[in-house]
């Protein structure tokens, strides 16, 4: 049975679960483009995902990706014609999943920049009415944990959006040090990402007591907290800007 989404039904899909990357081709560019947790469930099976790539010039259409049920969370790589290589132009991209038989958008993200919004370490969303702390972090699924920010702060100032990534980040690190069932720490990208912060040996903060893992997120929560321009890179969606 066809699943039937109401017009207020529409979603916001995540940009933290998008991955754009332009790369050039013999003439004209082309972009990597990717997908993650795109699930059936909220979308009907035969919605068509269109990605469109545009600037004030120029605008590509890209409609040969596919249906929601026959998408495979592979990454695919897509002609731009309108932008060509040698003038390596500055691109936005949006992104409609479109009901193929009335042509309404069901869900969508937009003002997408190339890269920007890959590999996050969480996706934020404030559709958790039941926050009722500054935030909750769901770690049911490891690799795209959900950071659900209280409603009632959707739109706090740019002085308190570091303050809550420094505290999301120090939470990051405590689960991953202190959760024995995370192997291969080294792989991790939370761990990746604390490492270029603070340089150290995975095997050695897996072997080391307590005390000395703390010491570590500290020296990171601290280099952290100098640099306000990467907390984008923690919560996606929670820049600066």
């Amino acid at each position: 049975m066809k699943k039937t989404i109401c017009p207020r039904d529409r979603k916001n899909f995540p940009k933290t679960n998008i991955a754009l990357n332009i790369i050039e081709g013999d003439e004209h560019l082309r972009v990597k483009f990717l997908l993650r947790q795109l699930k059936e469930e909220d979308y009907p099976g035969n919605a068509r995902i269109i990605l469109e790539a545009f600037n004030r010039i120029n605008i590509d259409r890209i409609d040969s990706i596919g249906s929601v049920e026959d998408y495979d969370e592979e990454e695919r790589t897509y002609d731009l014609p309108s932008f060509q290589r040698r003038s390596r132009p500055k691109i936005n991209f949006r992104l409609k999943i479109i009901d193929p038989d009335t042509y309404k958008i069901l869900g969508y993200a937009e003002n997408m920049k190339e890269g920007k919004y890959a590999n996050a370490l969480l996706e934020l969303s404030t559709d958790d009415e039941s926050v009722s702390n500054i935030y909750r972090i769901d770690f049911d699924n490891e690799e795209h944990p959900i950071f659900y920010l209280n409603s009632q702060l959707k739109c706090c100032t740019k002085q308190l959006k570091p303050i809550i990534a420094e505290m999301a980040l120090k939470d990051i690190l405590i689960y991953l040090l202190f959760n024995r069932e995370i192997d291969n720490l080294e792989d991790h990208k939370w761990f990746q990402f604390s490492q270029a912060l603070v340089a150290v040996e995975a095997e050695e903060i897996e072997n080391s007591e307590a005390s000395k893992k703390l010491e570590w997120v500290h020296k990171v929560l601290v280099k952290f907290s100098k640099d306000k321009r990467i907390i984008g890179q923690v919560i996606k969606g929670f820049n600066n800007d």
